[in-house]
């Protein structure tokens, strides 16, 4: 059987947790899981769509899905960074939005928590916040999108046909 969205997203999770688990100084390591979490994000919402043909022909549904395209954390986190990764290829590029806060001393900003701090100026220009935040805050955009749509279209286009 094929992995529905909710199993592409309990396997975004596990990569991101392999991502925070993962120190940028093995940038190899590092970028191969951000490309991982990345594609798995974007894929959810491929998948989703593909397997509900029936939103297809659902106006409401597409003037929502055309709404949610502009969220900031769609636009500019979820969709920019599967282009950058996936269909540019620009792996350097990547690496290089990764710029680490640091303190008065010249010392990489870590937190208690042990998140360290983004701040690019290439895609992410309006996210300066935890690399861990900012995939937590997509993971919960694209849970919510699963939600409202079950409720709001899909469990309408099984009634229709029904």
């Amino acid at each position: 059987m094929k992995a529905d969205a909710r199993d592409i997203l309990r396997y975004a999770k596990l990569a991101a947790n392999e991502l925070n688990e993962t120190d940028f100084e093995n940038s190899d390591k590092w970028l191969l899981r951000w490309i991982t979490v990345v594609a798995l994000l974007r894929a959810v919402l491929a998948i989703h769509i593909k397997q509900n043909k029936a939103l297809n022909n659902d106006s409401e549904y597409k003037e929502y899905w055309g709404q949610l395209k502009k969220d900031d954390i769609f636009k500019n986190f979820i969709e920019a960074e599967r282009n950058l990764a996936l269909k540019e290829f620009d792996f350097e590029r990547i690496k290089s939005q990764v710029n680490f806060y640091v303190d008065e001393n010249g010392n990489r900003y870590v937190d208690e928590a042990g998140n360290y701090y983004i701040n690019s100026t290439i895609l992410l220009k309006s996210f300066n916040k935890p690399v861990q935040q900012l995939l937590s805050e997509a993971l919960v955009w694209i849970e919510k999108y699963l939600n409202n749509v079950e409720e709001r279209f899909l469990k309408k286009a099984v009634a229709v046909m029904g």
